[in-house]
């Protein structure tokens, strides 16, 4: 299992660190917070997660109303995620069906992959005015 070294954030000031053995860096986030999390927009008050093998870091901000983020654009501006291997031949194959909702998830979006990730949660609701996003192709 990774290890998280995970602080809480006032500005720029740490407040807080933990070092956290979890599956995945939201639930890292979580378990050394003992609250619901979600990704971090501009909030001044917010956690950041660094996975210490890779080096990656991720940002978090405690959830006020989980309840309220039903939409896709709830979820903050599209988080253009990392393939790893080839390109897929067919388009479809950036997606998959959420286990717990039954949604279809793009998972070149981390913000959808990362909703998707909390069990118990409801399908996003579709939105009135939706936006496919463009994503590049890698050469």
């Amino acid at each position: 299992m990774p290890a998280y070294h995970v602080e809480e954030m006032e500005g720029d000031a740490i407040t807080a660190t933990h070092l956290v053995n979890a599956t995945t860096p939201i639930r890292a986030a979580r378990e050394a917070t003992e609250r619901e999390v979600t990704l971090r927009t501009n909030e001044v008050i917010w956690i950041r997660v660094t996975d210490e093998k890779r080096g990656h870091t991720f940002e978090y901000t405690f959830s006020l109303k989980h309840e309220a983020m039903t939409k896709l654009s709830d979820l903050g501006p599209p988080i253009p995620g990392k393939r790893q291997g080839p390109e897929p031949a067919d388009e479809r194959d950036h997606f998959y069906n959420c286990p717990h909702c039954g949604q279809l998830v793009d998972q070149r979006d981390a913000r959808q992959v990362f909703y998707h990730e909390e069990p118990g949660h409801d399908p996003l609701e579709p939105e009135n005015e939706a936006v496919v996003l463009p994503f590049p192709r890698r050469p």
